[in-house]
């Protein structure tokens, strides 16, 4: 929600600059989903901590780099190595689901995806209301609280081995 403001207004980008940069956002997602396929006859718990910890990597070498270069080449490095992690993550987590109730795939399914659609209005309006994101280290903190968040259900779930 914070990209497209850090885009237009601090970077002084158009909207159709913005609309490619929301384009290739969700490029990311596709290819960390396609990614995870690669992946499929892994085990979900180390799959998904690894890609994880790889976000956090991202993000702890990110945070300090954009305070020196903010510009559209840092914010776009947050966009692609975050979203493809997260489309890897939620393409497991879906596929997780599928597969250990699958004869209530249907339910299943969307049970998962409008609960994650749930869970990211609220988690997003929680953050749009407590945090004012004006700069590009401050996006990468709210994306730390994320990812730290996500760690800690990983880490906290116990998963049925399939």
């Amino acid at each position: 929600m914070a990209s497209p403001f850090l885009i237009e207004r601090q970077l002084g980008y158009s909207a159709t600059f913005t609309g490619y940069c929301a384009l290739l956002s969700g490029v990311c997602v596709f290819s960390g989903g396609l990614l995870s396929r690669i992946f499929i006859q892994k085990p979900l718990y180390k799959k998904v901590l690894r890609v994880n910890s790889i976000a956090i990597v991202f993000l702890v070498v990110l945070i300090p780099l954009s305070w020196y270069y903010a510009n559209i080449f840092t914010l776009l490095l947050y966009v692609i190595c975050l979203h493809v992690c997260s489309g890897f993550i939620f393409n497991n987590f879906m596929s997780y689901g599928l597969t250990r109730f699958p004869e209530y795939a249907g339910k299943s399914a969307g049970l998962l995806g409008g609960g994650f659609s749930i869970i990211t209005a609220i988690v997003s309006s929680i953050f749009v209301n407590t945090l004012m994101i004006e700069s590009q280290p401050t996006l990468g903190t709210a994306y730390a609280v994320l990812l730290i968040g996500t760690l800690f259900l990983i880490l906290g779930v116990k998963w049925k081995q399939n």
